[in-house]
């Protein structure tokens, strides 16, 4: 009987261990991702194709919607040269869009020593628009919202000090 429980409690101790290393890399992959002391970014915006502008979209809809978003977050900086920054592609053919929102930032190779800019979060979304640019902008929208959730979470801390 002592040994089961002896067995019991050396196999509950591996166990939390395995669940606490784990949490630590996925916190660690997140700030890997997002971790920026909570430092303002710039925002590009890439051109739109024909087909989007056909259906009433407009870069300077996009440009708006995340730049509100970014501003009312207090993470927008329109100071150049911001070597992170938040990247809005959308394309549209036909009747179908794709919307990318990417993160990019700083990130330095440790085996060449060389530093550069990378994208370390993105989220996309494909669909139909149905002829409607306000359907492609709300999905816009929900991008933005999850990688806001995401970048406070984060850098909650930092984001506190600075306000």
């Amino acid at each position: 009987m002592k040994r089961i429980a002896l067995y019991l409690a050396v196999f509950l101790c591996l166990s939390n261990t395995q669940v606490f290393a784990s949490d630590r890399i996925k916190r660690s992959l997140e700030s890997f991702k997002l971790f920026t002391y909570c430092e303002s970014m710039a925002l590009v915006v890439e051109n739109l194709n024909h087909h989007a502008l056909k259906i009433g979209l407009a870069d300077k809809s996009i440009q708006n919607a995340v730049e509100s978003r970014m501003r009312s977050a207090r993470l927008y900086s329109n100071k150049p040269p911001s070597k992170t920054y938040l990247y809005v592609n959308i394309n549209v053919v036909g009747g179908a869009f794709n919307a990318k929102l990417s993160f990019r930032k700083p990130v330095n190779d440790p085996f060449t020593g060389e530093l550069g800019t990378a994208t370390t979060w993105t989220r996309a979304v494909t669909g139909t628009h149905g002829n409607s640019s306000g359907f492609i902008l709300s999905s816009l929208s929900e991008l933005i919202d999850e990688f806001l959730v995401d970048f406070l979470r984060v850098n909650d801390e930092e984001c506190r000090k600075r306000k």
